[in-house]
């Protein structure tokens, strides 16, 4: 994986953590799909595509 799809994941974690510090079931959720889509093949694929441009 490319560092800056790295950097992204590491972004989108704290957003979610700083998001739902509150809500505990919802954070872990929220993560869960979060990861899901990070490891989706296709998105990741046009995330490095926009890393390129």
């Amino acid at each position: 994986m490319s560092k800056n799809f790295k950097t992204n994941e590491k972004l989108l974690n704290s957003m979610v953590h700083n998001g739902s510090q509150s809500n505990s079931v919802s954070q872990v959720k929220l993560q869960a799909s979060v990861k899901r889509v990070l490891n989706n093949r296709s998105v990741q694929k046009a995330l490095e595509q926009l890393a390129t441009e």
